[in-house]
């Protein structure tokens, strides 16, 4: 599957919050489900506002998932946070490898040195997928996600795309 990539439309949003409020897709997220669409609006809102580059990705036209640059502040500004959600259907088909090389494009665009992230362990689709990209493990929080009835431990994952 090709994807393609654009900033996310107002238009967008029902599509996004349908995918965030999937219990498998938002099984390893930060969101908890339901989230209402006026939480979404809020959150397109908010992260224009401040400049965070916020993407939807596409599959044959269709809105297959999306991902954030959330951008640090102060001695941090070289660094984005990367976010993501894909849809089922998408799984396993090279999604969402196509959005992490655009999501390092763009953060370079953009002046972004170093991509972050938080993954829940057990998450191994979405480990390996980041470990094949030349992220590394940079530590760990024991016990700080709660899924499926029990405290999980997240990794913090990090990767310079800066060529100087």
């Amino acid at each position: 599957m090709e994807a393609a990539f654009r900033p996310v439309e107002e238009k967008d949003l029902v599509e996004i919050n349908r995918i965030v409020n999937d219990f498998e897709v938002a099984r390893y997220l930060t969101l908890i489900p339901p989230v209402s669409l006026e939480e979404t609006r809020q959150h397109f809102a908010e992260n224009k506002k401040l400049g965070n580059p916020w993407y939807t990705i596409l599959v044959d036209g269709k809105i297959a998932g999306s991902f954030i640059l959330r951008r640090q502040k102060g001695n941090n500004s070289h660094v984005a946070v990367f976010g993501i959600n894909i849809d089922k259907p998408y799984w396993g088909h090279g999604v969402g490898a196509q959005a992490l090389a655009y999501a390092e494009e763009e953060g370079r665009k953009i002046g972004v040195k170093k991509l972050e992230l938080e993954v829940v362990q057990e998450n191994e689709r979405a480990v390996s997928l980041y470990e094949k990209d030349g992220f590394t493990i940079e530590g760990c929080k024991r016990k700080h996600t709660f899924v499926d009835e029990d405290y999980k431990d997240t990794l913090i994952m990090g990767k310079w795309i800066w060529s100087e």
